[in-house]
């Protein structure tokens, strides 16, 4: 039995007094009416701060979505700070959530480090649960996950690179303490903003050297004719898009990923999704969501 889920990687974008008309307060309803047209299975969300996720969670239905994780600076979702979050939503009428955690990509994962780790700008965190699909029983285990910001144009970033080794490292503990030798075939889904693209170290020591796949280029149909995911509140009219042989996608840092490769991709999309709001384009997020349809 196949199970079709739809998966949603979304930064929100922390809101912040520059953000002008682009402000959390007048993207929310926006927001909330795109979620709602296409009801995901799973939202991964990244800088979400806790009044930013109560108004969404409340918009798409607590009574349908289930959410977990806790802020970034503090071991608490009821944190004092508007600290930035890697909620994960799912939706209850199709996963059971069996278990979860967050850990931190530092030295010591079990609290938030008193400085960046790895020597990062940010301190940043790993946020997972496990789930049961209703119907097939089978396991899912999903990981949403922001890497730092430091040295964007290294490929072979420091902090970035241990980070992601630190991350897969915790995958591989925490997805073969299964306990149950009756159950179904695990599947796992990595995703978050990378802040680097495909040709840099996070990526490819996932892809290249732990057989995951990417949902953007193993799927069968792609939507969106943009090279970069982050856009900068620019939009389809990014200047940077005017660049000689870019081809769409060629220069996303927000990645859906998943393993094993028997998991079959329908559609992955970049949502360029816009409205029109004091003569301007406005969009969902200053990075374009990325939306992908498969069946496990």
């Amino acid at each position: 039995m196949k199970d079709d889920i739809s998966i949603l990687n979304f930064n929100f974008k922390v809101p912040n007094q520059n953000d002008g008309n682009n402000h959390w307060n007048y993207r929310k309803e926006k927001v909330i009416e795109y979620v709602n047209s296409i009801q995901p299975t799973i939202i991964g969300t990244q800088e979400g701060v806790q009044s930013v996720l109560e108004i969404f969670h409340k918009g798409i239905g607590e009574h349908k979505y289930g959410s977990f994780g806790v802020a970034r600076d503090a071991k608490s979702f009821f944190s004092t700070k508007p600290n930035e979050h890697n909620q994960i939503f799912y939706d209850k009428s199709k996963l059971e959530f069996i278990t979860g955690d967050t850990f931190w990509l530092a030295e010591d994962i079990s609290k938030p480090p008193k400085t960046p780790g790895f020597c990062g700008k940010h301190n940043r965190i790993v946020t997972w649960a496990k789930f049961q699909f209703l119907k097939s029983k089978k396991i899912l285990f999903v990981f949403n996950t922001h890497l730092d910001n430091k040295d964007i144009d290294d490929l072979l970033c420091e902090t970035r690179a241990k980070a992601m080794d630190l991350l897969i490292a915790q995958m591989k503990i925490i997805t073969q303490q299964e306990d149950d030798a009756s159950a179904a075939a695990t599947s796992i889904i990595v995703m978050g903003d990378f802040n680097s693209k495909r040709d840099a170290y996070p990526y490819q020591t996932l892809i290249e050297k732990n057989g995951f796949s990417d949902a953007w280029t193993t799927a069968e149909t792609r939507e969106g004719d943009v090279a970069y995911s982050f856009h900068d509140w620019l939009g389809v009219k990014n200047p940077f898009e005017n660049e000689d042989g870019l081809e769409p996608g060629c220069k996303q840092i927000d990645f859906i990923t998943y393993y094993p490769k028997s998991i079959q991709v329908q559609k992955t999309a970049v949502v360029t999704e816009k409205w029109t709001s004091h003569g301007e384009d406005r969009y969902l997020s200053d990075h374009f969501p990325i939306l992908s349809y498969m069946s496990i």
